[in-house]
């Protein structure tokens, strides 16, 4: 602990313990500070080191600076938090439906617009949230969509608690 300081041996205790008594392969990653104070984050491997008899005398333990890429990945959420940001307030009906995973991206407007809630939208496929007939109606375009093929068309949607009903325009 004199080498490393107490916190760091504290931080790796539990990981020496797995590979030295448990006998395990450890990957961690770890924020660390320099003797300058830069703080940096590293990904490191901890590995058995088994004499001939098989048991574990010691650990090789690699590690390199990740600090560029946890960088990339906050740059990236701060990114992802402007976009979700600006399609949520924009006042259009946005919506992003995976092929694999249904819903995953709902916007306000459209969830005041078909009067449901994000709780009920999110991992559904429009088969789960539209009437039959509905479906079957949009499902050509669907299709077309599943395809790679860019599409718009109009329909007819009635307003939530109303009998008023608007053409809107999907794209």
């Amino acid at each position: 602990t004199e080498v490393m300081g107490e916190s760091t041996a504290a931080a790796l205790e539990p990981i020496a313990h797995r590979v030295i008594e448990l006998g395990e392969t450890v990957s961690y990653e770890r924020e660390l500070t320099l003797p300058t104070g830069e703080r940096r984050w590293i990904l490191g491997r901890s590995v058995p080191d088994r004499g001939p008899d098989g048991n574990v005398r010691g650990m090789f333990v690699v590690s390199h600076d990740v600090q560029a890429l946890k960088d990339a990945q906050d740059q990236l959420r701060a990114r992802e938090e402007e976009l979700r940001f600006f399609a949520e307030n924009i006042p259009e009906a946005i919506v992003y439906i995976d092929l694999e995973r249904g819903c995953t991206f709902v916007n306000n407007v459209f969830l005041a617009s078909r009067g449901i809630t994000r709780e009920f939208a999110l991992g559904k496929f429009p088969k789960d949230v539209y009437p039959p007939e509905l479906v079957k109606a949009l499902q050509p375009h669907l299709d077309r969509v599943s395809a790679g093929e860019p599409v718009i068309y109009e329909r007819r949607l009635r307003l939530p608690g109303s009998s008023e009903e608007r053409w809107v325009r999907v794209k």
